[in-house]
């Protein structure tokens, strides 16, 4: 696409000179007086890479232009002032309030070209910079840009009475949505939460990807700590509704404020992670404001274990104390079987670890209780490796039915390998089913 370059003169002699010696290589714009100008720059707005400006114009002077100018946020285009013979001192001031460089008179094309090439060189490297600024996937900030423009702005003196907030998110169960769907399916929803935040999110804001399904929104000179976390559940029910596949989007989000929780960027950060995890303990798909002292003095509420058993590396599930019916499994055992967690949950334990109608001749259903947990052994066979197992499983309660958890804890390279076996004897191998 050709460059623009905008002229703002209603000498017919300047005009002519640009037409005869840039038409060819540039899409000249004319405008004759300031207000056509402006609409011309509202129309193409990054299109322009120069502005050329007779100070001398009808209605509006070129003074008023570049004031305009800086209000439309537009002071980044390069403005060069066309010399006219007498107006020095005008075309001084102007240099003053926005302009970058005088074309004197009489106008040579090569000083002018020097210029244009100058603008379009700093113009591309305006553009690398901003590129290298920003999360090639999602377009949002980088982890390193939004630490630093958050620095800036704490070091900035005219913000230090300003109230700020830094909300820390991150999806819940994300990695579900790459194992079921791919990792194409799960960057389109990264791009989705990024797009979603930046719609709800347009003033004062600096919005990053800190890298994975974790995202950082920085709110500059916030009302109050009550309007950020309504916007903080705002963004996870608008997440909630973007519903993908037969997997729902949630997330959990840390809130902390500045300067009250962190004075700066590391102990914020910490302060908001920290919210983070506590909303992700007490549910998930909510928003958390740091607390020092209900986080030191109380005991958090954990209104869902399931959080906690994904977190391990131990094969947990939870079965029906009665009909075998899997209540839970845990990711662990999940990745075990090569399967989703969901699509294992209703059917027997029996048939869904070891493929078999009826239960377990070994399982110690009838041994069970309520106060210890009862330990065995056994070699079970995943594919082609045989992998050894402590299991240890007890009765409970699992949202009110009597249940059986299971713990299947690998020992294969423990040293006390050697010592179970001589314990156990030898152990006739179960096939896990895949």
């Amino acid at each position: 696409m050709r460059k623009k370059i905008l002229s703002v003169t209603a000498k017919e002699e300047s005009k002519t000179w640009l037409r005869e010696n840039f038409a060819e290589d540039y899409d000249l714009l004319e405008a004759t007086n300031g207000e056509v100008a402006l609409e011309l720059l509202t129309q193409a707005q990054n299109e322009i890479i120069c502005i050329l400006l007779d100070l001398v114009l009808p209605s509006m002077t070129g003074q008023k232009f570049l004031k305009h100018l800086q209000k439309l946020e537009q002071e980044q285009v390069p403005v060069i002032i066309l010399s006219s013979p007498g107006n020095e001192v005008a075309e001084v001031k102007a240099l003053g309030i926005g302009a970058s460089a005088i074309l004197s008179r009489p106008y040579r094309r090569q000083h002018l070209q020097r210029r244009l090439n100058n603008f379009l060189q700093l113009e591309e490297t305006a553009i690398l910079r901003e590129e290298a600024s920003r999360d090639a996937l999602t377009g949002v900030y980088n982890r390193v840009v939004c630490e630093e423009k958050i620095a800036a702005y704490m070091s900035d003196q005219s913000t230090k009475q300003q109230q700020a907030a830094l909300l820390m998110l991150d999806l819940d169960d994300f990695k579900l949505v790459n194992d079921a769907y791919g990792h194409l399916r799960g960057d389109a929803v990264l791009k989705t939460v990024a797009a979603t935040m930046l719609e709800l999110f347009t003033q004062e804001v600096i919005i990053s990807r800190f890298g994975g399904d974790e995202f950082a929104i920085f709110l500059k000179n916030i009302a109050s700590p009550e309007q950020v976390l309504q916007q903080a559940e705002q963004l996870c029910a608008k997440l909630r509704n973007l519903q993908d596949r037969a997997k729902d989007i949630t997330c959990s989000i840390g809130v902390a404020l500045y300067p009250l929780h962190g004075q700066d960027f590391a102990t914020l950060c910490a302060s908001a992670d920290v919210a983070m995890y506590r909303a992700k303990q007490t549910g998930k798909n909510h928003a958390c404001l740091y607390d020092t002292f209900s986080l030191d003095k109380t005991q958090i509420k954990i209104s869902s274990p399931e959080w906690l058993l994904d977190e391990l590396v131990e094969i947990i599930y939870v079965s029906d104390a009665a009909t075998f019916e899997l209540l839970y499994l845990n990711k662990a055992a999940a990745e075990l079987l090569g399967r989703q967690q969901a699509s294992c949950l209703g059917k027997p334990c029996y048939e869904v670890f070891f493929g078999a109608k009826e239960p377990c001749s070994v399982c110690p259903r009838n041994t069970l209780n309520y106060d210890s947990f009862t330990s065995r052994i056994r070699e079970l066979i995943v594919g082609e490796h045989k992998t050894l197992f402590l299991l240890k499983a007890k009765l409970l309660t699992w949202n009110g039915r009597p249940a059986r958890m299971t713990v299947a804890i690998d020992i294969t390279n423990r040293s006390q390998k050697q010592a179970v076996l001589r314990q156990v004897g030898e152990l006739s191998p179960c096939i896990i089913k895949r």
